[in-house]
């Protein structure tokens, strides 16, 4: 499929998504280690990738030091268009935004590809929450009803200071209002809001710095009255807490699932945002000592929605989750890359149908494929039994992953700021997308 270079920016859209933190301390299942598939092609990126014609599409991608987005086609490097960073409605009609301006801050609910749409000035410095390693913005409910801000603090406050929160409800026609100003003795983190916006989530840190104990808090917006009971594993109701957010999946039935980096091993809290319960699934806790491999783990879900993969390619490990029993059915170690290593959840832009995208992993729409990208390349691995389909770029550390929505074409961002694309049955290259400094790869559309 050839893409026409739009001519109106505004029929262009943006979705995003991200979640929270927790540790339990249930033996992590065993690890399996099934041989690589007979015959599996371990292919390495050619010479003639450097002038073979990427496939026709179109990506949001970002640049180091610009701000804000860009829209590129994937056979040339000038953008045809850019946007700001912000979060859209389910519709995928607005983006959200915040501006600093002076003193205080605007929330914008604009149009795609149009700078002006209803506002609201705020008194202070805020900015949409973010959720572990995710690079792009949260914290609009599903229903596009309501929307949390943070205040933009900086760094050097002190861990005295109250934690401030904003609520915006959106009216029909996307007016953001605001409804209340939250302030909390201690510190807290935004983690998620129910699907119509009725109850918000917060990570409360027990402990001074990064990945200690913590415990999730419910509050209700309508009253702004926080919940005197923690929200707790309600199978080990009195296991503590404590990890550091990686990425997190947001799912149409309310679940919200966060992946943590545990002091023992990695876990995934599973937040029933619609009910206030949640339960802790442990992973594999091979090479958890490695803290830049650890940061190496993503979730991606299959497109029926039956079945999540947590994978760190860095790592060589998968596990299956089922998000109905709440379980991790299967967990496998990939054979190791040879090369030494060190990736967000879905995405979708455009009118048109797209693929999925993330951080570090996704899974092809056939469900056929699971694709993760490390630190030392990208690797295809075959769902029926968890084993190694096929490997590519090896050696080189990945940040972003974006498949077509055929599920035919892979692009992958590199560390080295370039987007290369590979096919998905068997990792061999089909290019490279014009221009370089690439630092994120957030949506794609066509191909």
């Amino acid at each position: 499929m050839r893409l026409v270079r739009p001519q109106h920016p505004a029929h262009l859209f943006l979705t995003v998504a991200a979640l929270v933190a927790t540790a339990c301390g249930a033996t992590p299942p065993g690890v399996a280690t099934p041989a690589p598939s007979t015959g599996a092609r371990l292919p390495e990126a050619s010479a003639e990738a450097k002038v073979a014609l990427p496939p026709s599409a179109m990506l949001a991608v970002g640049r180091a030091g610009v701000p804000g987005l860009e829209v590129i086609e994937t056979d040339r490097s000038d953008p045809a268009l850019r946007m700001p960073l912000g979060v859209p409605d389910t519709d995928w009609v607005h983006l959200l935004t915040t501006l600093p301006d002076g003193t205080g801050t605007i929330v914008r609910n604009h149009r795609f590809g149009d700078e002006t749409g209803p506002e609201v000035r705020l008194d202070g410095h805020w900015r949409l929450p973010t959720i572990g390693q995710d690079p792009l913005p949260v914290g609009r409910s599903l229903d596009g009803s309501t929307a949390v801000l943070v205040e933009d603090r900086g760094a050097g406050y002190a861990a005295t200071t109250p934690t401030r929160f904003a609520i915006l409800r959106l009216d029909g026609d996307g007016s953001p209002r605001l409804l209340r100003m939250i302030e909390l003795k201690g510190s807290f983190e935004f983690d998620a809001l129910s699907p119509n916006g009725s109850v918000l989530y917060l990570v409360e840190h027990l402990d001074p710095g990064n990945g200690g104990r913590y415990q999730v808090r419910s509050m209700d917006v309508r009253s702004g009255a926080l919940d005197a009971t923690p929200i707790t594993d309600k199978r080990f109701i009195d296991e503590p807490m404590a990890g550091v957010p990686i990425t997190q999946l947001r799912r149409a039935d309310g679940l919200v699932m966060t992946l943590y980096r545990g002091d023992e091993h990695p876990f995934v809290h599973v937040l029933n945002s619609m009910d206030r319960w949640a339960v802790c699934l442990d992973l594999p806790a091979n090479g958890a000592a490695d803290a830049a491999a650890a940061l190496d783990w993503g979730l991606a879900e299959t497109g029926d929605a039956r079945t999540i993969y947590a994978v760190n390619a860095t790592l060589g490990l998968v596990a299956e989750i089922s998000p109905g029993e709440l379980t991790v059915r299967r967990t496998a170690r990939l054979p190791a890359s040879t090369s030494a290593g060190p990736a967000i959840v879905l995405a979708k832009f455009g009118h048109e149908d797209s693929g999925p995208v993330g951080r570090r992993a996704a899974v092809t729409p056939d469900a056929g494929t699971i694709i993760a990208g490390g630190a030392g390349g990208v690797v295809g691995i075959d769902p029926k039994d968890l084993s190694l389909a096929w490997r590519a770029l090896d050696g080189q550390a990945v940040g972003g992953l974006a498949l077509t929505r055929d599920g035919t074409s892979l692009f992958v961002l590199l560390a080295s700021g370039q987007i290369v694309a590979l096919s998905t049955s068997d990792g061999s290259s089909r290019g490279v997308v014009p221009g370089d400094g690439y630092d994120r790869l957030v949506a794609i559309t066509g191909g």
